[in-house]
């Protein structure tokens, strides 16, 4: 948690504001994962910030919902040229790749469970990058 809370920190995910009159805050939760390796031992617990963002309102808190999808045929067509060309062929995870989009509304989540600040202010979170959870993550 301490990681992915330094990781939303470091990439200026959002703002502690007065909460707005009339504005619904979504709220978040934690979600724990535990990874393993070959030998079946643990190797990463992992934490995660995500929204609830199943009680936003078409047209009032989104205008779009966008899911990037790739088609298998490209794939094929992308894996073929490799191996025709006898090129080497890499595989990347991009960590947070969903807190790299901008958001263009205004979004409110209440604060973290477990977030120092929490304890000793009233505030909310205005989003400036997109959370996990949220319709306009991408």
């Amino acid at each position: 948690m301490e990681e992915e809370m330094r990781t939303l920190a470091e990439n200026d995910t959002w703002d502690l504001v007065d909460a707005p009159r009339g504005v619904k805050s979504i709220r978040c939760m934690w979600v724990y994962k535990v990874n393993y390796n070959s030998v079946n031992s643990v190797n990463q617990y992992k934490a995660q910030l995500v929204a609830k963002g199943y009680v936003q309102t078409h047209d009032i808190d989104n205008d779009d919902t966008f899911r990037p999808v790739t088609k298998i045929a490209t794939v094929s067509v992308l894996l073929a040229i490799v191996a025709v060309k006898g090129w080497h062929l890499y595989q990347m995870n991009v960590k947070n790749v969903f807190l790299q989009s901008e958001l263009a509304e205004q979004v409110y989540i209440v604060q973290p469970p477990g977030s120092l600040s929490e304890l000793n202010t009233p505030a909310v979170c205005q989003l400036k990058k997109s959370l996990y959870g949220l319709k306009q993550a991408p």
